[in-house]
Formats: C-alpha cells, sequence, structure tokens
C-alpha cells in the first residue's frame, strides 16, 4: 500500500461517506426488524444485530476516515514518521469501509433502511405516540368493562343463588 492506494475505491467511499452523512442527519433510519437480524461483526467475528452493528461500524468508519485525514495533512512535515500512520490508517479504514459496505448492502437488500425526512419520521413519531396514547386509554375502558362484568356476572349468580333458595328481594318466602 502506497500513500496514493487510499484513492483505490473512490465510489464506495462515496456511497459510505452518503450512508453517513444520511444516517448522522436523522433522514435514514434502520427499521425495527435490523433488531432481530443476527449477523457476525465483520471486524471482529462476533454475533450482533444488523442494527447495532452499522450503530457501531459508523462511528468506526468516520473515526479512521478523520485520522486518514488527520495524518495525510501531516506527512510533508515529517514522511518518516508520518507515512507508516498513515498507510495503517488507511488499512483500518479500509476493512471497516468494507465491512460496513456488506452490512448497507445486506440491509438494502432486506429492506430494512427507511429514507425519508426527518419531518416525515417526526409525523410518524408523533402518529405512534396518538396511538399508544388510544390503546392504552382503549386498554383502561377494558379494564373497566372487564370489572363490571364481572361485578354483574357475581351480582346474577348471587341473585339465582337466593332464588334457589325462596328468598325474593331479601326476604324469605
Amino acid at each position: 500500500m502506497t500513500v496514493e492506494d487510499d484513492e483505490i475505491f473512490p465510489r464506495m467511499y462515496e456511497g459510505i461517506e452518503a450512508f453517513v452523512s444520511k444516517f448522522n442527519s436523522g433522514t435514514l433510519h434502520i427499521k425495527e426488524q435490523g433488531r432481530s437480524l443476527e449477523m457476525k461483526n465483520p471486524l471482529d467475528g462476533k454475533k450482533t444485530n444488523l442494527t447495532t452493528l452499522i450503530g457501531y461500524l459508523v462511528p468506526t468508519y468516520v473515526r479512521f476516515a478523520d485520522a486518514v485525514k488527520a495524518v495525510k495533512k501531516e506527512i510533508p512535515s515529517n514522511p518518516e514518521e508520518y507515512v507508516p500512520m498513515y498507510l495503517d490508517a488507511c488499512k483500518k479504514r479500509l476493512k471497516t469501509a468494507t465491512a460496513l459496505s456488506q452490512t448497507i448492502a445486506y440491509a438494502y437488500a432486506f429492506d430494512l433502511i427507511d429514507e425519508g425526512s426527518d419531518s416525515e419520521f417526526d409525523e410518524l413519531r408523533k402518529d405512534n405516540a396518538k396511538l399508544k396514547e388510544d390503546i392504552d386509554d382503549l386498554t383502561r375502558k377494558l379494564e373497566k368493562c372487564q370489572k363490571n362484568y364481572e361485578g354483574l356476572k357475581n351480582r346474577v349468580s348471587w341473585d339465582e343463588h337466593k332464588e334457589k333458595k325462596g328468598e325474593v328481594g331479601g326476604v324469605s318466602a
């Protein structure tokens, strides 16, 4: 790997930069099913889910991309010291970028990424919150109805018991 090799995959880096930008701005969201999709982290081989993996790879990629940019600026001042650091940063960025690129492709293939404006998602969140409130309200009403039903059922049962014994209106016949 040479100093120029960090530009070998410009389209991959452009795609990842666009994804990272959308992810960080909130215009891109991983669907809930991404939490249940088990995957292996390509960097360490540990099992995780898609949402967690993307949440880990995005900042890791950003950190290495920033390191590459910072070290590249310092190369002219001290090439002997900074070129090995730069090559190492490029290698780690490429490994992370490849893992992130594969994960992104996988998520798109399974339709687990929603893209839209933040306002669209805010509106959906508000609708979702309203629906949850409505469900909670209906649940409380249902519980009240069930209690009333049980009370009436016990009362009818008690009244039937009294009728069998010959008591009417609380007075023995």
